[in-house]
């Protein structure tokens, strides 16, 4: 009987949760000023045997102050709110997480007074960009033949020779030797294993080149405008094994953006005169090589490139590919 009951109240909760209360605030990312008369959607997050779920969802219009109110149950201890991409805005998300609940029969998640702050980025000047999804072969090690260094063509989206016909080194994929740290049982001391870490470097040669990450605007729109200077030779992807010999890597931590110059020019006095600007969504991942001894195989990289020279915007119109080989494997990319 313990056990039904249990169960039932396991069911209940599943279905019901508790009751979340919040507002969302819409403001212009630009001038902080308050957006009025627009939709906002929220959605109350839910976990069940199955996995993650919504609970309940609905609409709101923000007010002359751009709030809107709302509630709903969610035993998730989550919600979502969203503003949806429109003519002049485009999408942005936040959400907000509870810590306490009130006595029964209120049964009310706390605080129940969170505002969820909705940045969103005006529409400024979308342009079409040239976007290559560079992915290698799943399993298949491209570096072993090749003295750990592939180059790449980024405008002709090509490898350099023998791998392809591009003519431009704009970006080199380097693979560095395995770093074993030390060699020993894992943490929980069901393993017994080697501790290392595995790099590769991802270098934009050339004066005046080079790479930096950059700190999104937001998670819709996390960049617009390329920095003009700040560029530094290389950045790189890792992996490495933790305390209990699993496997780690750097773009699984956190979403890292960047942003890159290449084909530089000077005059003679040293004055840029030419450049052309890109952006790299998703970070920079690697692709297993099939061999457990050396996991670096290939690369998995989305580049977003501006090819007029010196001209940093890159807000792309989320129509247009200059490139045409990539034109249909582009659909979901952000601006």
């Amino acid at each position: 009987m313990k056990r039904i009951i249990l169960i039932l109240s396991y069911l209940a909760f599943t279905a019901y949760g508790e009751t979340a209360r919040v507002r969302a605030l819409l403001l212009d990312a630009s001038t902080g000023e308050p957006i009025t008369g627009r939709v906002v959607s929220v959605s109350f997050g839910n976990i069940n045997m199955w996995g993650h779920s919504v609970t309940s969802e609905g609409t709101g219009i923000t007010d002359e102050n751009g709030y809107c109110s709302f509630k709903g149950s969610t035993n998730a201890r989550r919600v979502t709110c969203t503003y949806w991409r429109s003519e002049d805005y485009y999408r942005c998300e936040a959400g907000a997480k509870f810590t306490g609940v009130s006595l029964l029969p209120y049964n009310r998640l706390l605080p129940d007074n969170q505002v969820i702050t909705l940045a969103v980025q005006r529409v400024e000047h979308p342009i079409p960009l040239h976007i290559d999804r560079l992915i290698t072969p799943f399993g298949q090690d491209m570096f072993k033949d090749h003295d750990n260094r592939l180059e790449y063509d980024l405008l002709t989206n090509d490898w350099l020779p023998p791998l392809g016909t591009g003519m431009v080194a704009d970006v080199v994929f380097i693979r560095k030797p395995r770093v074993v740290l030390r060699t020993g049982p894992s943490k929980c001391g069901h393993k017994i294993g080697d501790f290392y870490r595995e790099e590769m470097e991802v270098v934009f040669p050339g004066r005046g080149n080079g790479v930096q990450e950059v700190k999104p605007l937001n998670t819709y729109l996390p960049i617009r405008t390329a920095p003009e200077d700040g560029y530094g030779p290389s950045c790189v992807a890792s992996q490495w094994t933790d305390d209990n010999l699993q496997l780690k890597h750097s773009w699984g931590e956190e979403e890292k953006f960047y942003c890159f110059r290449i084909r530089s020019g000077f005059d003679e006095s040293g004055k840029l005169i030419s450049g052309i600007y890109g952006k790299i969504y998703n970070g920079l991942r690697i692709v297993y090589s099939g061999n457990d001894d050396c996991k670096i195989g290939g690369v998995d990289i989305d580049f977003m490139i501006n090819p007029k020279s010196l001209d940093r915007n890159l807000e792309w119109d989320e129509q247009i590919n200059l490139n045409r080989n990539e034109e249909s494997s582009v659909a979901n990319m952000l601006p």
